[in-house]
């Protein structure tokens, strides 16, 4: 999502936009998300999932940092199928840079703004997307 707005707001700067699972880009889709990944975890999964979310939203948790990790790696299960993993790879996540590009790139999707930037493209876009 933060590629297809940089292609748009800079269409010098960006030659070929190659997206790979991305968020969607209308409102009407995103509850059916969740609900999806949700379905494609068993219900310790499902419960941990809930109760980081739950947590994540509450403005007296600690180390959301922490908590944002750990979502991430079970929302993995359900939407990866043949991750390819790396021993020495890092991943470092900061929920406060999450939270405030999440707000302005959902404001977009929410007002139809986001679908609007795609005029602006000019360059070759390959989306990869989809269900097994």
């Amino acid at each position: 999502m933060l590629g297809f707005i940089a292609a748009a707001r800079y269409p010098l700067a960006v030659k070929k936009l190659i997206m790979v699972g991305s968020a969607v880009f209308e409102k009407k889709y995103a509850a059916d998300i969740t609900k999806t990944r949700l379905s494609r975890l068993d219900g310790k999964d499902k419960k941990e999932v809930e109760e980081l979310t739950e947590a994540l939203n509450n403005q007296s948790s600690n180390n959301k940092d922490a908590l944002m990790f750990r979502l991430g790696k079970l929302l993995s299960k359900a939407d990866l199928y043949s991750p390819m993993l790396y021993e020495n790879e890092i991943l470092e996540c900061r929920y406060h840079i999450f939270s405030s590009v999440w707000e302005d790139a959902q404001r977009l999707r929410d007002s139809g703004e986001l679908l609007k930037l795609g005029k602006q493209i000019r360059c070759p876009v390959t989306a990869i997307h989809g269900e097994l």
